[in-house]
């Protein structure tokens, strides 16, 4: 029986540019950290030789062919076609389906390390993962999306993600910030639910959509990179506050840069007024519902944050960075004993 784990993500600056429809001809770069909320399974070999996929429904057939779980399927047919039959069963620590937290991609990275593992890696390199999770997300299910989320599960820490031609470069702060980071942000960084319930209608995520503005507000994703990469530069001074201002900057890029996140949506007048309040705020996905990533200026504003939440019946969670990457852990063998 294996463990994986495959972290979410939040993005502070740059979402956009992580298109290489954009990177092939203009520099992207991408300032985000992995959560240290994360997207679990559990995972063995089917003693029936049926594949069972337990997520949102519960998928079983002799075949991987049968299995309507795209991510799943379209993963081993690529990467182990040869894989004997399973019994998956995932939870996520968070509500990760259209909620702009990168579950999709952490799902993916997760069955791409089970999949390696299987194979032979013992211990695949988050390149390795990453580029795996591209070929199945981007080239064998034909998303039209950027590799940010791909890259920050695989690798996992707070990280610059740098974009050009055809290279992904992964520049992580600091080691020896580690420690103050995590301390800084389990006090200042809080996650917001708003349910679908809370946020009127409207499509959430259309990447497609999301590419066409990108590219037609061009100049706005280039402020975006430009503040993702003094970010980076800031946080590695040991700036940490610099990321409550560069969170309040980059709402107003990505209200700039995406239509559904300059409507009047319930969830979109949510982030305004916690800006307003003086708490810097920034909707973690493309749309009118899922997470408010918030960074609070002062720790003590926490009681007003708390207060806030509390008056529009939301859920509120303390977060920080996960360190460790997508990873697969052996915790016993097919006969049960302990390894």
């Amino acid at each position: 029986m294996r463990l994986l784990s495959a972290p979410y993500r939040v993005s502070i600056s740059g979402g956009g540019s992580d298109f290489r429809e954009w990177f092939q001809h203009e520099q992207g770069a991408v300032f985000s950290f992995s959560t240290q909320q994360c997207i679990r399974a559990l995972a063995h070999v089917s003693l029936t030789n049926n594949w069972h996929v337990r997520y949102r429904q519960v998928d079983v057939s002799p075949t991987i062919g049968g299995i309507q779980h795209e991510i799943v399927k379209k993963s081993v047919e690529l990467l182990y076609p040869d894989c004997p039959p399973l019994e998956i069963s995932s939870h996520g620590e968070l509500p990760g389906h259209q909620t702009g937290m990168g579950a999709s991609s952490a799902f993916t990275t997760g069955m791409v390390s089970l999949l390696l593992h299987l194979s032979g890696h013992t211990d695949p390199h988050p390149e390795l993962v990453a580029h795996w999770g591209e070929r199945i997300e981007i080239e064998g299910l034909g998303r039209c999306m950027g590799l940010q989320e791909i890259y920050a599960s695989a690798y996992g820490g707070v990280n610059l993600l740098m974009f050009e031609g055809e290279d992904v470069d992964v520049y992580p702060i600091p080691v020896r910030l580690r420690r103050g980071l995590t301390g800084y942000m389990n006090k200042h960084c809080f996650l917001v639910y708003v349910p679908e319930t809370t946020s009127g209608d409207g499509e959430f995520k259309c990447y497609k959509s999301n590419l066409r503005q990108i590219e037609d507000r061009a100049d706005a994703t280039r402020r975006g990179v430009a503040l993702a990469i003094e970010t980076f530069q800031k946080v590695s001074q040991g700036e940490f506050d610099f990321m409550a201002e560069a969170l309040q900057e980059a709402w107003g890029i990505k209200k700039a840069n995406h239509d559904t996140c300059s409507s009047p949506s319930p969830t979109v007048q949510m982030v305004d007024h916690l800006n307003a309040e003086g708490m810097p705020a920034k909707l973690c996905g493309g749309g009118g519902k899922g997470f408010i990533f918030v960074c609070l200026r002062n720790k003590e504003d926490y009681t007003r944050l708390s207060s806030f939440c509390t008056a529009h019946s939301l859920v509120c969670v303390n977060t920080s960075p996960r360190w460790d990457g997508t990873m697969t852990q052996l915790l016993s063998t097919s006969t049960g004993t302990a390894s």
